[in-house]
């Protein structure tokens, strides 16, 4: 299986109906919003759509989101914490990705489909019509958030 396809598998086993995609993660991220803001230092950290599917990620919920590491050991770890079955660990030339951009548009360069620019999560991510990875550390991107929880 190619890499640009394992999201859709792993997406058509969670839910065989690509129609109720959408709403499935809209409830998703509902629930999480109105359960985790009594948690959170502040209630802003939960309007950004794409955060929250993060902050979910992190937290064990199943979202459309892929984990990446630098350190084969803990893909490894995760990879088989729970495992029943045969799994797979797969690598990446992250620095090839940096310029690249998918051969259906030329365009969408890594500038243009970065997700934390305003409109940029919905008019692509949103509606999932549309193979588009974006990459970044969350360590980075949510310094904020991670510097509250004493994480940093």
């Amino acid at each position: 299986m190619a890499l640009g396809e394992l999201p859709h598998a792993l997406a058509l086993a969670f839910c065989p109906d690509t129609s109720l995609w959408p709403l499935r993660e809209e409830r998703a991220i509902r629930i999480f919003r109105r359960k985790a803001n009594i948690h959170l230092p502040e209630r802003g950290l939960l309007e950004d759509e794409l955060r929250c599917l993060a902050l979910m990620q992190h937290h064990g919920a199943p979202t459309r989101l892929l984990d990446f590491t630098k350190s084969p050991y803990v893909a490894a770890f995760f990879a088989l914490e729970r495992a029943t079955e045969d799994v797979a660990v797969y690598a990446l030339n992250t620095p090839a990705l940096w310029d690249a951009a998918p051969r259906f548009d030329s365009g969408l360069t890594r500038d243009v489909v970065d997700p934390r620019l305003p409109g940029v999560y919905q008019r692509l991510y949103a509606v999932n019509r549309l193979p588009v990875l974006w990459f970044a550390s969350p360590w980075k991107w949510m310094r904020g958030w991670w510097r509250n929880q004493n994480c940093s």
